[in-house]
């Protein structure tokens, strides 16, 4: 990946990963197109290219950057202070509305990525990382 994507506008780089979590939550891995994420993210195909190199990258980075947003997630609800139990689970369930503004496809992709073909062989690659997606979906469900 070319570290020219992380010196673009934190709002540039959030709209390139949820244009690729919508396009791959919709379509399975092979079927998904360059050419629509790169349309619904406002860039050139080109430029996707230039700051991913290829569609496995762009993939694979799209993975890390929500598995990021679900740990920052765990981390900021998980601190909720309160001893009631409806104050806990208000505070979780606005921070998850909070989370699923910023991100609408964050869900649909976890659940794609780790049910497809593809997230069975990442799983099997790394059993830590079947660990991490699964923490993941059930958190966000």
């Amino acid at each position: 990946m070319n570290e020219a994507f992380f010196a673009l506008e934190e709002e540039k780089q959030r709209a390139v990963f949820n244009a690729a979590m919508e396009v791959f939550s919709r379509w399975e891995y092979k079927r998904a197109s360059t050419d629509l994420i790169a349309a619904k993210a406002g860039v050139s195909k080109g430029l996707l290219f230039y700051y991913f190199h290829n569609k496995k990258t762009l993939y694979l980075e799209t993975f890390a950057y929500a598995q990021r947003l679900v740990s920052a997630f765990i981390q900021e609800t998980v601190p909720i202070r309160s001893a009631d139990f409806f104050d806990r689970l208000g505070g979780a369930s606005r921070e998850k509305m909070r989370l699923m503004a910023q991100s609408p496809f964050l869900l649909d992709f976890c659940v794609r990525a780790y049910y497809s073909d593809r997230g069975r062989r990442l799983r099997r690659a790394a059993p830590e990382d079947r660990q991490r997606a699964g923490r993941a979906v059930r958190h966000l469900v």
